[in-house]
């Protein structure tokens, strides 16, 4: 009883696989297949050509990487212990922002990721240590990200801490 059971599955199996084989073979019949080298273009009946060129697929992945342009906004001069507003302006709504500041002292400080938000701005609001190693210059970087972190842009502004 096993064995005609496993018979069958298996039959319904290549049964279904055949048919497949044929479906993919095989075009509609309102649309004509015609081969090129690696190319295979379907012409459907309305006149419109769908195409899976190499040509194609690079277009659609340049759309797909963006370029976005960003602009840290002048930071000055802030005062150890404070907490300051750090903006920067987008061309992309849909950038994520990483902000690192870099003290005098070789200290980092990372505040969490940032989404751009409909006026196209990442903003942070960072609180400047209070020990007396962070006096001096600094430096503030900003890395926008956008689409799966393929295109990357950065800028960065020098601000002094008293």
């Amino acid at each position: 009883m096993r064995g005609l059971l496993l018979l069958l599955i298996l039959a319904t199996v290549l049964a279904l696989t055949s048919l497949t084989d044929l479906a993919v073979a095989r075009p509609q019949q309102d649309a004509s297949a015609t081969t090129f080298g690696p190319t295979s273009i379907l012409k459907k009946s309305n006149g419109t050509s769908k195409s899976s060129s190499k040509k194609a697929r690079a277009a659609r992945r340049k759309r797909r990487q963006r370029n976005v342009s960003v602009a840290l906004e002048p930071i000055g001069t802030v005062t150890r212990g404070t907490t300051v507003a750090i903006q920067a302006t987008l061309s992309d709504p849909n950038a994520v922002c990483d902000l690192k500041l870099t003290y005098a002292d070789g200290s980092t400080d990372q505040p969490s990721t940032v989404v751009a938000h409909n006026q196209r701005i990442c903003a942070f609001q960072v609180t400047i240590p209070s020990r007396a190693g962070v006096v001096g210059s600094a430096t503030a970087v900003l890395i926008a990200k956008v689409g799966h972190e393929r295109t990357r842009t950065s800028d960065q502004q020098t601000l002094t801490v008293k």
